[in-house]
């Protein structure tokens, strides 16, 4: 199942899920901390920027925003005080890559949701960095059963095995 940090919650506490991955977990939640992911800047590849090392929200500011439709990511850019003038609001990552190399806009979005091939965009780390952590969330570890407790060891040793070079920087 795929759904949304609220939506994640709700099938956390209703028992429709008895472990899930998320990155803004309710605080009655217990959690298990996989790894961070970092907030990238995505352009196109014939951008003037593009070969830039890290770029500040203000060099991007005047250019047409596309906003991921994921709450987490708009609570993230707000909490450190990004408040990008949204011109599009796409949930499609696909989509979105597409807007960007076509020159429709720009966008932030998270690393790990960046495919492991991306023709025509280039993404560049935010500066100053902006992060999210990936945890596995579950209703309480005591009483979870054993195949979910499996599924935990599992996650935690394939993200320890993980390659996280940066697809196009």
């Amino acid at each position: 199942m795929e759904g949304d940090s609220d939506e994640i919650s709700n099938w956390l506490h209703s028992s429709v899920v008895d472990i899930a991955f998320t990155v803004m977990p309710d605080k009655e939640m217990q959690t298990l901390p996989l790894l961070q992911d970092e907030m990238m800047v995505i352009l196109p590849d014939t951008h003037p920027l593009k070969d830039s090392q890290t770029l500040r929200f203000s060099e991007i500011a005047e250019r047409c925003f596309i906003m991921p439709k994921d709450g987490c990511i708009r609570k993230m850019l707000q909490e450190n005080h990004i408040t990008p003038t949204v011109t599009f609001e796409v949930r499609e990552v696909y989509t979105i890559l597409t807007m960007v190399q076509e020159y429709i806009g720009v966008t932030i979005m998270p690393e790990l949701y960046m495919p492991p091939v991306i023709p025509k965009v280039v993404a560049i780390p935010l500066s100053p960095p902006i992060t999210r952590e990936v945890v596995l969330a579950v209703r309480n570890w005591q009483s979870i059963s054993p195949l979910t407790a499996e599924f935990a060891v599992h996650s935690q040793q394939y993200v320890k095995g993980m390659d996280f070079t940066p697809t196009s920087k």
